[in-house]
């Protein structure tokens, strides 16, 4: 040590020596050693708190078996609830100026529209921390309600731990000063769209398709017909309207769509992020394909009972034409229960069977609305079936994946579509004999792409990004066509809807 520097052990209002002040280190209470003491704190007390966290049953006893309901959960914290008292407390001053720590326990009753109720503090260190627990919680948005295993609603208590750390609290606090100051510079607001799963299996028209009954005998010489019906969707993700945009022709059919979609178990409700995080309201539009002649059959598997609708679920499949023809048949690869791939058998015009083994890919362990199966479908306008295999989706954006094979007719045989899986959302268009893809670069932006069969590949024709430059404005697109030779060229560049080609409007987001 020398005479202008001292090593202390606690943090002095005031410190002089001689005539002069002195510099001095402060080994203790430095932000970097009281976090680290916070740290160690809030693991001793979460350890020795004795109250069961999370939901419990309105008569206060704990639901012993979590997988017969569905619990709580808030739209920008999903089930983990003390990080919301964490990011938005307004610590008590005279405690914070102490660097006084300590934690509260809380439970209090959620009804049956996700509001909070009646708030109980069942153990603290401080009662200031107590106004603090209860004031959050009477300000919590409305959480997605407890959910019994027959998808009722049913009200519940709900138990939570909340850590008064004052170091922690200074640093979020300037963390969040930070974040304030960049939002105001944002031009759109952060969002996730709302999405329809039932334990990542279904997507709507999986829904619809499983559930429906026509007679294709009505479509007579056609192969195939759509409908094109909207979805209203409340912030808890009931369906409170369907009606038909375009119909398949059919009002029957319409009807019985409409009806479907109307007792659909409830959706993830789309979210808002700012703030504490809110869900909203949103509409969808989908198109339902209403087919001649498919139909799945199978001598395996049982019936699984998913809460809100019974299902048949089974790793052997066939898929006949009207007639009871066999058209093709599927098995499910397996390895650990895990799924690794599909071989699929279909009858040669020589009348030999064939065998495709398709392997999907490694990620596919992370897709949502993932169901191993194959379609039958015209990819490439040609009037043959192909195969389609869907491969879930991925990310918040929900983005769909899907793989396949052509048939050939010149080979006889069904070959690989190659570069189909590297699409994001793609969308058939029979009309313009294309396929589409959509997919959302960020909050602010949009990229919407076509593509064309050339012999057996896909190539990009076209492909156009949409961009919004201040909130609630009019987008800007900038169009690019591919050239021969040349690649993609621009042809618009931040321009207004109505000067980009005519068929962008089939999918742009309005």
């Amino acid at each position: 040590m020398n005479d202008s520097t001292l090593v202390i052990r606690y943090l002095p209002k005031e410190l002089v020596i001689g005539n002069g002040p002195v510099k001095y280190i402060n080994t203790i209470n430095s932000p970097a050693k009281m976090l680290a003491n916070e740290q160690r704190l809030d693991s001793i007390w979460r350890k020795e708190d004795i109250w069961n966290k999370g939901v419990a049953d309105i008569s206060g006893k704990p639901i012993k078996d979590l997988s017969t309901i569905e619990p709580p959960r808030w739209a920008k914290w999903d089930y983990d609830l003390t990080k919301y008292y964490v990011s938005q407390m307004k610590y008590p001053e005279e405690l914070l100026k102490k660097n006084v720590a300590g934690y509260s326990v809380a439970m209090f009753t959620i009804d049956t529209l996700g509001v909070p109720g009646i708030v109980n503090i069942l153990t603290t260190n401080y009662k200031e921390f107590d106004q603090e627990v209860i004031r959050l919680t009477k300000e919590l948005p409305h959480c997605l309600p407890c959910r019994d295993q027959n998808g009722k609603r049913m009200k519940c208590f709900y138990t939570v731990y909340v850590p008064f750390l004052p170091q922690h609290y200074r640093d979020r606090v300037k963390k969040d000063s930070i974040s304030e100051e960049a939002l105001k510079h944002c031009l759109v607001q952060w969002e996730t769209q709302s999405y329809f799963q039932k334990d990542n299996s279904q997507s709507p028209v999986d829904y619809i398709e499983k559930r429906i009954s026509y007679n294709p005998l009505l479509l007579g010489s056609k192969k195939e017909t759509e409908g094109r019906y909207g979805i209203q969707l409340d912030s808890y993700g009931e369906v409170t309207k369907a009606h038909t945009i375009s119909s398949c022709g059919i009002s029957e059919w319409d009807n019985q769509v409409l009806q479907i979609i109307q007792t659909m178990p409830h959706w993830t409700p789309a979210v808002n992020h700012q703030g504490k995080g809110h869900y909203r309201d949103a509409v969808w539009a989908i198109t339902f394909t209403f087919r001649n002649g498919h139909a799945y059959v199978t001598e395996h598997g049982g019936e699984s009972n998913e809460r809100e609708h019974t299902s048949w679920q089974s790793d052997e499949w066939k898929i006949i034409n009207r007639s009871g023809n066999e058209l093709l048949e599927y098995t499910v690869i397996r390895k650990d229960k895990a799924v690794k791939g599909l071989l699929i058998r279909y009858a040669h015009p020589s009348g030999s069977i064939r065998t495709l083994t398709y392997t999907y890919p490694e990620d596919i362990a992370f897709a949502d609305n993932f169901h191993a199966e194959v379609t039958l479908k015209d990819l490439n306008f040609d009037g043959q079936d192909d195969i389609a295999i869907p491969l879930g989706s991925y990310g918040n954006q929900r983005i769909q994946y899907e793989d396949g094979y052509l048939w050939d007719k010149a080979l006889k045989t069904y070959v690989p579509v190659k570069q189909l899986k590297e699409i994001a959302n793609p969308r058939i268009d029979k009309e313009e004999r294309c396929l589409f893809s959509f997919s959302r670069e960020s909050a602010a932006s949009y990229h919407y792409e076509r593509y064309e069969y050339v012999d057996t590949e896909l190539v990009k024709t076209a492909e156009l990004i949409q961009t919004y430059r201040q909130a609630g404005g009019k987008p800007l697109f900038t169009e690019k066509h591919y050239q021969k030779g040349k690649g993609m060229r621009v042809v618009h560049a931040s321009v207004p809807i109505h000067e980009i080609s005519h068929y962008w409007l089939k999918i742009v987001q309005k």
